[in-house]
Order: C-alpha cells, then structure tokens, then sequence
C-alpha cells in the first residue's frame, strides 16, 4: 500500500454492507470490509459506539496511519440524530485524538459533486433496502427520508413530503447509489413517470461504480477550498466552542 501524505484527509463511509476508507482526493476507498453487525441502525446511521470504536480501529491500521496526524471526513445519513453525532465526535476526538473532523451527508455530498444543480434526490441502495432523502438548496430534507424495500414507493413518498412547487426540480435529478444499476434506473423512470404530472421531466441517473458512488463524492469534497470551513478542531471539541454538524 502507498504511503499516506502528512496532510491527507481520511475519508470513512459505512453504510449496512461494507465500510470504507481511504484518503480523500483519490479515486477509490483504499479498504473495503464487511460492516460489523450492529453497527448501522434502521435509519442509517452509525448508532453502535463500541463497534464505531473498533470500526475506527480497523480503518486506521488498515490504512497504516497515526490517527493523531490526520484529519477525518465520515460520512452520515440526513436522519444521524444528534446523540449518534456526538457520540462519533467523542470516539474520534477523545479515543483517537484525530486532529480534526468533518461529517458530511451523503445525501448533500451526492448532490453538491455532480455538478451545478443544488436540487436532486438521492437514492441509496443497500441489498433490498432503500433510503431516500430530497436535497434542496444543497441541503438535506430530513423529513424527506424514507426507507423502504421498493424503490418507486419511496422515491414517490419522499417526494410527497416536499412542497408541490419543488417537486419538478426533484424529479428531473435524481441519483442512484450502492447496489443500482441502468436497468433498476430505467424501471424506476418508467414507474414515476406514469406518478407525477406530466410536465414533470423524471431523469434518474447511476455513476460509475455506484457501490463507492458515495465515498468517491466525499473525496472530492474533502478536496474543495470550501471543506476546510466545514472542519472542527480538536482544540475546538476540548473548549467546548463548537460541536460537529453534519452538512
């Protein structure tokens, strides 16, 4: 494995199938491993702290680095509650003395990476689950989120708790991510066209390589001039000044 520049940002994205991680500007995770069972709850998010713990573990001697010397990006869902936030904050500040954290929704980051448009809706699959959350301004919506077993149902549930007048941005940018593919896109195009006015124009697109969709959109965050002001210090956490927000 290549060696770890002193500045790179570790980038950690664990969803209900596998966890992630790398270094953020590269096109790929560097480890990829079974997530821990227990550690993701219904909504997504990581809620196991005794499993974030030894998670965060993995990561870092996997990747070979000092986690005192790197800053660390990880990726949470619109509906991570603000215990679950804490808590992380706490593992990686208090157990790993990380320098710096930064977490960031999935769901904002899938948006915000693909181009100019700050309207979507993004659509996680994880084997026969599916989360789906509407994103406006570059904002997650999270009473927008719905987690269910059929994709049409939920992307058309989520779209319903919108005000009338977003919908059609909504429908015409929507992102699938994790276990999609053009097929499962097209029947998903097929079935919310015949839901939704007709004026409404349904675009549903799948990256490259969905499964890492996610972690590849942080990476290129972690990059941007505007992540640093997204980042809290570990001086901050000890002064009480500040807590980690998801964005």
């Amino acid at each position: 494995m290549n060696t770890i520049a002193e500045n790179a940002i570790v980038v950690i994205h664990a969803d209900a199938a596998n966890v992630r991680a790398g270094v953020g500007g590269e096109t790929a995770p560097r480890i990829v491993f079974a997530t821990p069972d227990g550690l993701i709850g219904s909504q997504g998010a990581i809620t196991n702290q005794n499993l974030a713990k030894d998670m965060f573990s993995r990561v870092f001697q996997g990747l070979n680095v000092d986690a005192e010397e790197h800053a660390v990006l990880v990726i949470t869902v619109a509906k991570a509650s603000k215990a679950d936030i804490e808590s992380l904050e706490t593992c990686l500040f208090d157990d790993f003395n990380v320098p710096a954290l930064s977490v960031a929704n999935d769901s904002t980051l899938t948006i915000i990476t693909k181009g100019d448009d700050t309207n979507g809706m993004a659509v996680h699959i994880t084997g026969t689950d599916v989360r789906t959350t509407c994103v406006l301004e570059n904002r997650s919506i999270p009473q927008t989120v719905t987690v269910t077993v059929d994709i049409s149902s939920g992307v058309h549930s989520s779209l319903l708790k919108v005000d009338p007048d977003k919908r059609k941005p909504l429908c015409a940018n929507i992102n699938l991510t994790g276990d999609a593919s053009t097929e499962l896109a097209l029947d998903l195009k097929g079935d919310l066209t015949k839901l939704v006015p007709a004026d409404f124009a349904v675009n549903v697109s799948v990256p490259d390589e969905p499964q890492t969709a996610l972690w590849r959109s942080a990476s290129i965050w972690s990059t941007s001039p505007a992540f640093q002001m997204h980042l809290t210090m570990k001086s901050e956490h000890e002064d009480g000044k500040v807590g980690v927000t998801p964005e």
